[in-house]
């Protein structure tokens, strides 16, 4: 298929484009679900879900802050996470990481993170409040789109000739509260 400019995102999106990105080229659900080997529509339909609703994809849990109050965890079942897992080898660890990504990077720590500020005169620590739901499903959309993945109507869905690709991934990383 041709490389065609998406009227959502500013990335350019089709096989050449995820080549470029060195991503598996796909442009149907059906060629994304053989990758992740989801077995059958109805399969990808359940991992859609992204909520803890009833027998939903994933679970929540708190655990205690630092300052003694609650944080709540949602996360994958197995299942879900095993998908999560094949993005993360098929398509994600494809992409480099930013040379200033430090956490969660082979080869990289918090030693490689200090080492350039070592002998600095001042060093600012902080955290910053509520970040991880800044990071959300439409961000994450994006960098998919931005990897060449097409986004068709934005929508997720499960048609095995749909080339919603960048939406169905999204979605299968990020959870959504019912």
């Amino acid at each position: 298929l041709p490389e065609e400019q998406s009227k959502v995102t500013r990335h350019k999106t089709g096989k050449r484009a995820q080549e470029r990105a060195g991503v598996p080229a796909m442009t149907k659900l059906a060629e994304l679900r053989k990758l992740l080997n989801i077995k059958s529509p109805q399969q990808l339909g359940f991992f859609l879900l992204a909520s803890d609703f009833k027998n939903g994809p994933y679970t929540t849990h708190t655990i205690p802050k630092r300052d003694g109050t609650d944080r709540q965890i949602c996360a994958p079942k197995k299942q879900l996470k095993w998908v999560q897992k094949q993005i993360l080898k098929h398509i994600l660890s494809k992409v480099a990481p930013h040379p200033a990504a430090h956490g969660f990077v082979n080869g990289r720590s918090t030693v490689t993170n200090a080492a350039p500020h070592v002998g600095a005169e001042l060093v600012v620590k902080f955290d910053l409040k509520d970040f991880f739901p800044t990071v959300h499903y439409f961000r994450v959309m994006g960098l998919f789109a931005s990897l060449g993945y097409p986004v068709g109507n934005c929508m997720f869905g499960t048609d095995d000739d749909a080339n919603q690709i960048a939406p169905v991934l999204a979605r299968l990383c990020c959870y959504t509260p019912d």
